[in-house]
């Protein structure tokens, strides 16, 4: 078995683990006799299946000591040096990216003598490596620099190769053979030398920490001949580190330039979109939210496709899964490599930004409150948790997860949303670490084997608002185990007292909300403060004289409202 397939069982054992203690917990506030022998043995048996589990983990570890590899992608030997690319062999369409283009040109060729860092910095797939190629190879660059050299840096890096692949395209007499019996510092040392007294270039693409910098700066002579380092990189906390500011930031392309650039990715040239086609085509171009990596994604489906209006409304139609699925998942893999590099304390609370519907515009305020009333955050001696979970936010908003949508007068976020493309990265990984079970809209039936044993459910408005109210109530009538619960129901809240284990509720009444004649309001909320677990409750309902009372004889235990 995988090791990864063993960690998920190991979390699922742990999963069984709390569920026991809090049951036994629910029982006792409830005034049931709760026996400890009883308990003793389920944990006991628990604990065996965690034993178990430990025991076949290290075997797999001990045997694939040796195994591992520092993985570094490294481009050929060829992309530097000399007038010849092979970023020429595949004209790159470049649509959108000409004010950026011109403010790193001008970076590269100013007047500043002295050793430049031109950071590049944007969310996965926004074209910061489509922008630095385009400046390498340009005609004028090409003439500007003595010696050029790109290295794309992947998340495990190798200093050493790092070097060898610079000193390859710094010293065209050098092969992989001469410097294999060579040490970093030797390399280091030849690097140096070689660029020393030249005017140098030298690309490092997708940059993952600082770290790798400080290594290999050293390296790098700063002898006032005009050299430049471009950077790229997801992360803006890294461009801080280096120079003190933002750096470029590339933002989403608008809706022109997404046409612009979907149409550059179909037709030729001389080619214009039939008449017929450009109403459907530029919504497939605004639905791909401004991404670059999807709309080139689509464009090379569309070129491929029959270009008839019945085929691209299928495509607009079906736009999320055939991205996700179109050439073997590649624009996820893209966006993948920031989640597997987030720190562990910050991945529940991404994933969890998939219980929202897609395009919502996401309040920081309620955000947060879920957050501490999840028990996502690692306490901080001197701050409260709110501060705590802000920093969070914070975080994934300087590695381009989550994207600003508000900010508030202080200059903090107020709103904020996700991409399309980053939800869908939420809602995979959270399926497949049983995080998170959404019910999306489009889906006709909630399968009960597989709701019944999550821990956080967020049912999102079908298409058929009645068919919705039909769906969700009764999807929710057997879900023992959960602890979250995102929903709308109609008028009367339904009876969740099977929920014992419940600590976040959030629910919209959609007939108040909907319908202004005057009703009452008939929330069970005796059963709802039942729920001894409960931490987070928001229940929507109109203001003014109809709008529900929650009795205070029955707050025990709400630590937000």
């Amino acid at each position: 078995m995988e090791y990864l397939e063993e960690v998920q069982m190991d979390l699922i054992t742990a999963h069984a683990a709390e569920d026991i203690i809090e049951t036994r917990i629910v029982d006792q506030i409830h005034g049931e006799k709760v026996s400890s022998d009883e308990l003793y043995q389920d944990l006991e048996k628990v604990i065996q299946e965690m034993g178990f589990i430990k025991k076949d983990v290290m075997e797999i570890k001990e045997n694939n000591i040796g195994i591992i590899e520092d993985r570094l992608h490294i481009n050929s030997s060829t992309l530097g040096g000399s007038s010849s690319s092979p970023f020429t062999t595949k004209q790159i369409v470049v649509v959108g990216l000409d004010d950026q283009l011109i403010e790193v040109m001008d970076k590269l060729t100013g007047q500043q003598s002295n050793l430049r860092i031109i950071p590049i910095v944007g969310m996965g797939g926004i074209g910061k490596t489509t922008l630095a190629i385009n400046a390498y190879t340009n005609p004028l660059i090409t003439e500007q620099f003595d010696i050029r050299a790109w290295v794309t840096i992947s998340q495990t890096y190798n200093v050493r190769e790092i070097l060898v692949e610079i000193l390859l395209c710094a010293s065209k007499d050098k092969s992989r053979e001469i410097l294999s019996g060579m040490s970093e510092g030797e390399i280091g040392e030849r690097v140096h030398k070689s660029l020393y007294g030249r005017r140098y270039l030298i690309v490092l693409d997708d940059i993952w920490s600082v770290d790798v910098w400080d290594e290999v700066q050293l390296f790098f002579p700063n002898n006032g001949q005009g050299s430049r380092v471009m950077i790229t990189t997801r992360l803006s906390n890294i461009v801080f580190q280096l120079i003190g500011s933002h750096g470029l930031v590339m933002d989403l392309l608008d809706d022109d330039k997404s046409w612009d650039l979907l149409c550059g990715n179909i037709f030729r040239k001389e080619e214009d979109c039939p008449v017929e086609l450009e109403e459907i085509g530029k919504k497939i171009a605004k639905n791909c939210k401004g991404l670059p990596l999807s709309i080139v994604v689509i464009g090379g489906l569309l070129a491929k496709s029959n270009p008839t209006r019945k085929n691209w409304e299928y495509i607009s139609e079906n736009l999320n899964s055939i991205v996700n699925l179109e050439n073997n998942e590649c624009c996820l893999k893209v966006l993948l490599l920031s989640y597997h590099h987030l720190p562990v304390h910050l991945k529940p609370c991404f994933l969890y930004m998939g219980v929202f519907p897609q395009d919502s515009n996401i309040r920081v305020s309620g955000l947060v409150k879920l957050w501490v009333s999840e028990g996502f955050l690692k306490p901080i001696r001197g701050k409260s948790l709110e501060v705590v979970s802000r920093e969070y936010l914070d975080e994934l908003s300087d590695r381009n997860l989550i994207r600003v949508h508000r900010s508030g007068s202080n200059g903090g976020i107020k709103f904020c949303k996700i991409h399309d493309l980053v939800r869908e990265l939420c809602l995979k990984e959270a399926k497949k670490e049983k995080f998170l079970y959404v019910r999306r809209p489009h889906d006709l039936n909630i399968p009960q084997g597989i709701i019944n044993t999550q821990r956080r459910i967020s049912i999102h408005q079908s298409t058929t608002h009645k068919e919705y109210l039909l769906v969700a109530p009764h999807a929710l009538q057997s879900v023992p185990l959960a602890r979250s619960l995102f929903f709308k129901f109609k008028g009367v809240l339904p009876l969740l007292d099977h929920c014992r284990l419940l600590r976040v509720l959030r629910a919209t009444d959609t007939y108040i909300n909907s319908y202004k004649e005057n009703t009452h309001c008939m929330y069970t909320l005796e059963d709802v403060f039942q729920l001894v677990n409960l931490r987070f409750l928001a229940v929507g309902a109109v203001r003014g004289e109809n709008s529900c009372k929650f009795p205070s004889s029955y707050l025990f235990g709400i630590y937000r409202l």
